[in-house]
């Protein structure tokens, strides 16, 4: 037997020797046995019987193929003095038919928002609807406006995700795109403002001549940070082996959040750079093949080897914008290393913390009747769009 998808299964083979019809009915689900007498089968065949002429595949080897089609029986009598043809036979379709939607969906409105935007569908064959579906939560609240139009309250803890519109028959219908969910919590700013996990060194200077260096330390939290907890260790590599410097940060120093700590490290006189440090320490300073660890309790934290690849004296590391957090192990992609040293980035982080965009007049609504509200907000980050959301 072929289906109209060219699936092809053996039903009978050899079953039987001189008789001359065959009268059977197939079924995966028969118990009775096959009767070879003049080839008459008159119980059900049982397709998964191991008598003679069972067939060689069951009938479920069609499951789940579209039935609407051409069907075919092969049949070949083999025997040499005889004429066969087939008189008649039937094909028996049983299964649940598919859950055909009448619900059309033509468009929704908007297609991002945060917990609890009013979703509008405009399309057909709403009436009736049981169900609207974010994802696999239901809505929060639905309304069917009519047979076009359904309004839908996006549920807490939804995600992006496809709608599902469910029928009066209980057939589904789905979003051919995602409602995009905007989280109504967090903080405005650039891609990695407020979102650091700990202080981390974001530059180390050393000058061209004499022991001329800086170390900077940068938040990128949040919150203040207290120095207390930290400290500083310089590990210095001379020709008689290394020589560790422990470095202790001024009694009741902070950092706030965005801002950084410099600390001069050596003993010059007069420094290339004008700036203002927040800490001076007179030890010997460093070079291109010394290390600098940044220590919170007793741990390291942070860890910079300085560049030994440069020549002459003189070098700037400076952390890249896409760091949030220290690392104890050395990350080469972190940094930008160059042997002209420049101060113009002494004293300022890669990036600024906390909120950069300010919201100077919260949204009021201007008309209870209709959908209108002012709203202001600075920025300082320079030129900046916005999109407003709203919700009911």
């Amino acid at each position: 037997l072929v289906s109209p998808s060219g699936t092809e299964i053996v039903l009978q083979n050899a079953v039987g020797s001189s008789a001359v019809n065959l009268d059977a009915l197939y079924d995966d689900a028969g118990t009775g046995s096959a009767a070879t007498v003049n080839h008459v089968v008159d119980a059900v065949y049982d397709i998964t019987c191991p008598a003679q002429g069972s067939p060689t595949q069951p009938l479920s080897t069609f499951d789940g193929e579209l039935s609407q089609g051409n069907w075919t029986l092969k049949v070949c009598d083999d025997a040499g003095a005889d004429l066969a043809y087939i008189n008649e036979f039937k094909v028996f379709i049983t299964g649940t038919p598919a859950c055909v939607s009448t619900v059309n969906i033509s468009s929704f409105a908007p297609q991002l928002g945060p917990v609890g935007t009013v979703v509008t569908f405009i399309g057909s064959g709403f009436t009736g609807a049981t169900a609207v579906k974010f994802g696999s939560l239901n809505a929060s609240i639905y309304t069917v406006v009519n047979d076009n139009t359904i309004t839908a309250k996006l549920p807490p803890n939804a995600t992006t995700s496809l709608i599902t519109i469910v029928d009066a028959s209980g057939c589904a219908k789905k979003t051919s795109s995602v409602f995009t969910l905007i989280s109504s919590t967090g903080t405005c700013g650039n891609n990695m403002s407020g979102t650091g996990s700990d202080l981390f060194v974001s530059e180390v200077f050393d000058g061209t001549t004499g022991d001329d260096q800086y170390v900077e330390i940068f938040n990128p939290t949040l919150s203040t940070i207290a120095l207390s907890g930290y400290s500083l260790r310089i590990i210095a590599y001379g020709n008689t082996g290394s020589n560790t410097t422990n470095i202790a940060f001024t009694a009741g120093a902070t950092i706030a959040s965005g801002a950084v700590y410099t600390l001069r490290i050596g003993n010059i006189v007069t420094s290339i750079c004008n700036l203002t440090i927040n800490q001076t320490n007179g030890a010997g300073g460093f070079n291109g093949n010394d290390e600098v660890f940044l220590l919170k309790a007793s741990s390291i934290i942070d860890y910079v080897p300085n560049p030994t690849t440069l020549s002459g004296a003189g070098f700037s590391q400076q952390r890249n914008a896409t760091v949030t957090g220290p690392s104890a192990t050395y990350n080469a992609t972190e940094w930008t290393i160059t042997g002209t040293e420049s101060c113009s980035n002494l004293g300022t982080g890669p990036y600024p913390a906390g909120p950069l965009i300010t919201v100077t007049t919260q949204p009021q609504d201007v008309n209870c009747s209709s959908i209108s509200f002012t709203a202001a907000a600075t920025t300082s980050i320079g030129t900046t769009s916005y999109l407003w959301k709203y919700f009911n």
